[in-house]
């Protein structure tokens, strides 16, 4: 099993359309996919999940020690070999942020990210794709450190480029020295040719030492959040945006 952060910082890149798009493009490739929804905004559950939710993620979190909250938290989608283990929106009784504030940072709690995800394992997993909070607390940390790889999502412009710096290095600071979560890949959302900035930082970022995807504009995204569709379940998508979701999905299945 192979776990993924898809993680930024700062919200509105575009993260959770991606983060579904990519989930689609595996099970697609015949990968077993779970997703994992971190966001107390719940934009991911919401996708996949109609009608109340009965079990969220910070039920485990606040009773990790009951494990028989895991086959009740993981839900089954619409879609064959796509899994959720949702996130209620703070506006329906979500309690993740509660969790992330009160016991993410105690002893005690430590290892309740990476038992989950030895016990999701045991479920024949092939991966585990996470749509992160824009934040940085306790939780987002634990998260990153019991995952095997972090992708930054990142639109095209200055202050994204600029920052990717800092990212790399409060990474490695919670790393502390340890190999995991790997971080050698980045996505560019976004692209458009049409304004000269964005032709200037793609420039600057063909320099950077990392693996790159560059992720066209194309409406399809948005389609697929109004219709709660896997853009892969739609006509219309554009070849590039077919293109770079293919190369994204083959390079994670070549990696695990």
């Amino acid at each position: 099993m192979k776990t993924i952060c898809f993680y930024n910082h700062k919200g509105g890149v575009g993260k959770t359309t991606l983060t579904a798009a990519i989930a689609g493009e595996l099970i697609s490739e015949g990968q077993k996919v779970l997703l994992l929804d971190t966001d107390s905004q719940a934009n991911l559950t919401s996708l996949f999940c109609e009608g109340d939710i009965q079990y969220e993620l910070a039920d485990y979190l606040f009773n990790s020690k009951d494990t028989a909250l895991l086959s009740k938290i993981i839900r089954e989608t619409k879609y064959d070999n796509l899994y959720i283990i949702p996130n209620k929106k703070l506006s329906a009784g979500g309690r993740i942020d509660e969790w992330a504030r009160s016991g993410a940072g105690s002893k005690e709690n430590r290892n309740v990210i990476p038992n989950l995800m030895k016990m999701i394992e045991s479920c024949k997993i092939d991966f585990v794709l996470i749509d992160m909070p824009p934040s940085y607390s306790e939780l987002d940390k634990e998260i990153l450190l019991a995952s095997d790889e972090v992708i930054p999502i990142l639109k095209i412009d200055t202050f994204s480029v600029e920052g990717i710096k800092d990212f790399y290095l409060l990474l490695e600071k919670l790393k502390d020295g340890d190999s995991k979560p790997e971080f050698k890949k980045y996505i560019f959302n976004c692209k458009d040719l049409r304004t000269s900035m964005q032709r200037t930082l793609l420039e600057q970022i063909e320099n950077i030492n990392f693996k790159k995807y560059i992720v066209p504009t194309d409406t399809i995204f948005e389609k697929s959040k109004a219709s709660r569709q896997l853009i892969q379940a739609m006509n219309g998508t554009k070849t590039e945006t077919q293109k770079v979701l293919s190369e994204i999905a083959a390079d994670l299945m070549e990696g695990k």
